[in-house]
């Protein structure tokens, strides 16, 4: 287990209780505690000397109540699993629990979290999606469980199943499932020949005298 708290309020900078990159592979985090920081409770960071892949994080607390946000997932990283998470922010806090850029395989199962507009959402204007990203068996206390901004929506592959908004206050349980889109194929259409096309050309074979006397031999087609 590992207890990170106030961090980055020292300094002349902002600070976050753990900030990960720079290939990040096969690691696996358990009870951490992170409270406090003046920014993110958890970064994990666009790549910079390489992406990251295969990080599992297991009975954590995130709490930015006095800072950001709790946590943050940049581009760059894949298989990324969470199990028993906690995360607060200040309800009036203007953003959301979790913060995506464009990670692809990103899932929580087992989670509780309050404060900010939405429990997660994507940065605006990013030019690739966040991808199969899978929220299960959770609450969340606060507006809605996806932000309402469609800027802030750009995930393709999303599941929600089992997460109760407002747990206790008339609450509602949200299942949800976007599947990536298949591309649509255009076939060309063929080329079909029309009966009357089809008299002509046997009316044309049938004026050779050669091909003629095949037909009749062959019995293949009455006269025209």
């Amino acid at each position: 287990g590992l207890d990170i708290a106030g961090c980055g309020f020292t300094g002349s900078e902002t600070g976050h209780c753990i900030y990960l990159a720079r290939g990040c592979r096969r690691l696996v985090f358990k009870n951490l505690n992170l409270t406090s920081p003046s920014s993110y409770a958890l970064h994990l960071y666009d790549p910079a000397d390489g992406a990251s892949s295969g990080v599992t994080f297991e009975s954590v607390t995130l709490e930015a109540t006095n800072g950001r946000w709790p946590l943050v997932i940049g581009d760059g990283w894949s298989n990324v699993v969470f199990r028993n998470t906690s995360m607060e922010m200040r309800p009036t806090t203007d953003a959301v629990c979790v913060r995506l850029a464009a990670p692809v395989s990103v899932s929580f199962d087992g989670f509780s979290a309050s404060g900010g507009y939405a429990l997660f959402g994507t940065y605006c204007g990013m030019s690739q999606p966040a991808q199969h990203v899978t929220f299960r068996n959770g609450s969340y206390t606060g507006p809605s469980v996806q932000t309402r901004d469609p800027d802030q929506r750009n995930i393709v592959g999303l599941v929600v199943d089992n997460a109760v908004l407002n747990p206790g206050l008339r609450s509602t349980t949200t299942r949800t499932t976007t599947s990536t889109p298949r591309p649509t194929t255009s076939l060309t259409p063929s080329t079909t020949t029309t009966p009357m096309a089809t008299n002509l050309i046997i009316r044309q074979l049938h004026r050779n005298p050669r091909i003629r006397a095949l037909i009749h031999m062959g019995g293949l087609f009455r006269h025209f």
